[in-house]
């Protein structure tokens, strides 16, 4: 008998599948994720009631950053703060009463 005479799925492998050497009933155990560690908050010494803050590890750019993103947060409170809801609400609908009648929903169907 030679390899062409014998049919491909004549082959018989007796057993359990096995899928890159790791047995098929055995089963795959996740990794475990490791928690982040916590901010250690602030530590107050009994004898100077001095307050021991943790070292800034940011460089330049990113307190300039953080600083900027503050000084917008601050700047939109205090527009938002500024208004009253009755007047953002006339402001939101001047706004709508501008717009082209191209951006309202057009009516589909009979009726």
């Amino acid at each position: 008998l030679g390899m062409s005479d014998m049919d491909p799925y004549d082959v018989y492998v007796p057993g359990k599948l096995k899928l890159k050497k790791i047995a098929v009933d055995k089963t795959i155990k996740k990794k475990k994720r490791r928690k982040k560690k916590k901010v250690q908050m602030p530590e107050v010494d009994k004898d100077e009631e001095k307050i021991i803050l943790p070292e800034d590890t940011r460089t330049d750019m990113e307190k300039r950053v953080a600083k900027a993103k503050e000084e917008r947060e601050r700047k939109k409170i205090e527009e938002l703060a500024r208004k009253s809801y009755r007047e953002r609400v006339e402001e939101y609908n001047q706004h709508l009463d501008e717009l082209t009648e191209h951006f309202d929903v057009p009516k589909v169907g009979p009726g």
